[in-house]
């Protein structure tokens, strides 16, 4: 039989292995138990080894979902939000910033995307900073793409000298304060392609070959150089 290694005195996680407390084999295999002490509450309990080593479950206590459920049931009983589109909207900046397995996380959270205290405790502090939300187009986006999102006003924001940097926006105001956006400056006008777009009225691939060529983007059409079916039809007029 294969020798049990000692790992009395180990921690896994928030439990403390304290002794060795029984083994016995079933059918090929050892199965030792470890008597064991949650670190945050004291409770001591048995535990079969192989749980304690698993990299894919790590032990946990019931202190520890006892204390989930209750700060969920503090949380909908405090803002009573959950499910409406201002909490929808809440939770997703929290996911954005705080959940690692969330696609989106590596834009947002993984380069240093953080909520401040004071929207981050609760849905009903984005409305007052914000208001309700305007329609069913408009969703929380930062003026500053490479800020967080962060009130101006709370105690953290006060200390770090952080701005207001959220607001309600469009997709195409999103769109405009993309990190992709290029941005152009002519005649001492800075804009993105697609504001230039609304500003001069000439089509996006206009905009984006005058300023790819350093042209006047607020310049006429030249109208001698449109293609040779509108001269054609110029000439049969």
């Amino acid at each position: 039989m294969k020798p049990i290694t000692n790992i009395a005195g180990q921690t896994f996680g928030i439990i403390e292995v304290l002794r060795l407390s029984k083994h016995r084999k079933i059918g090929n295999r050892l199965r030792v138990f470890w008597d064991c002490k949650c670190k945050l509450c004291g409770v001591e309990r048995c535990i079969l080894g192989d749980n304690l080593r698993s990299s894919t479950r790590k032990p946990s206590c019931a202190c520890q979902q006892s204390a989930r459920l209750s700060m969920m049931q503090k949380s909908k009983v405090t803002h009573g939000m959950s499910g409406t589109p201002i909490g929808r909207a809440w939770t997703g900046m929290v996911q954005r910033c705080y959940n690692t397995n969330l696609p989106d996380y590596e834009s947002y959270g993984g380069r240093g995307i953080v909520m401040c205290e004071f929207l981050k405790a609760s849905p009903l502090n984005l409305v007052l900073i914000v208001g309700d939300k305007p329609s069913k187009r408009h969703s929380v986006d930062r003026k500053n793409n490479d800020g967080s999102y962060t009130c101006g006003t709370c105690p953290q924001c006060v200390e770090k000298n952080w701005p207001q940097n959220i607001r309600w926006a469009t997709p195409s105001e999103q769109a405009r304060n993309r990190r992709s956006s290029r941005f152009v400056t002519c005649n001492g006008q800075t804009h993105t392609i697609a504001e230039w777009v609304e500003i001069t009225g000439y089509s996006q691939p206009v905009i984006w070959r005058r300023a790819n060529e350093g042209k006047d983007l607020l310049a006429p059409i030249d109208i001698s150089k449109r293609n040779k079916r509108c001269r054609k039809e110029e000439k049969f007029a």
